[in-house]
C-alpha cells in the first residue's frame, strides 16, 4: 500500500510539475523544408527536384538573415541570389527557347513561431508546424510575382533552407534554378 501511494505522489507531483514546462518551444528545420519542398509541389503542374547544392545555398542565405536581423534577397555584403551561388560555383541557366537567363531566382519569407505573448514576453502559446507551413505557402502564393515565380515551369530545381532567429523569427529561403 505504502508502493502504491509513494507512485501516485510522484505522478500528482510530475504531473504538477510539468504544468511549468515549456510549451512547443522546438521546431524541426530539417522537416519544416521537406513539407515547403512538398507544398510547392503540390502547387505546381510539374514538380520541382531538391537540390542540395541549391538548399546549400538557402540554408546559408536563411541562417545569415536569422544571425544578422536582416530580411532582404541581397545580403549585407550587397550579394544577389545569383551572386551567392556563383561565389560557391553553382551555375544556373534558364533556357526561354530564343533566349537563355543565367542566375538563381528566390523567395524568402519569414513567421513567427509563438503565436501568444503576455506582457512579460512569456509565451503562452506557439504556432504548430502545420500553422507555420501554411503561413510560408500562403503569403508566397498570395503575392503575384512569387506565385508566378513558384509556377513557372521554367524552374526545374529547389532548394529549401531554414533558420531560426531572434524574436521567435523562422526563416525561410526557397532558391529556384
Amino acid at each position: 500500500m505504502k508502493i502504491v501511494v509513494l507512485v501516485l505522489l510522484a505522478f500528482l507531483i510530475g504531473c504538477i510539475g510539468n504544468s511549468d514546462q515549456p510549451l512547443e518551444e522546438t521546431i524541426d528545420l530539417q522537416k519544416l523544408e521537406c513539407d515547403v519542398h512538398t507544398k510547392l509541389n503540390q502547387e505546381r503542374p510539374d514538380k520541382l527536384l531538391m537540390d542540395i547544392d541549391l538548399q546549400r545555398i538557402a540554408r546559408a542565405h536563411s541562417r545569415d538573415m536569422a544571425e544578422n536581423d536582416f530580411f532582404n534577397y541581397t545580403n549585407l555584403n550587397r550579394e544577389t541570389p545569383s551572386q551567392r551561388a556563383i561565389k560557391i560555383g553553382y551555375n544556373c541557366t534558364r533556357d526561354y527557347g530564343n533566349y537563355s537567363v543565367p542566375g538563381i531566382a528566390e523567395s524568402i519569407a519569414f513567421v513567427y513561431h509563438a503565436k501568444k505573448i503576455d506582457e512579460d514576453g512569456k509565451v503562452l502559446e506557439y504556432n504548430t508546424h502545420e500553422a507555420l507551413l501554411e503561413q510560408i505557402i500562403d503569403g508566397w502564393m498570395e503575392n503575384p510575382q512569387q506565385k508566378e515565380m513558384i509556377l513557372s515551369n521554367n524552374f526545374t530545381r529547389v532548394g529549401i533552407g531554414t533558420a531560426k532567429g531572434e524574436g521567435f523569427k523562422v526563416y525561410v529561403t526557397a532558391d529556384f534554378c
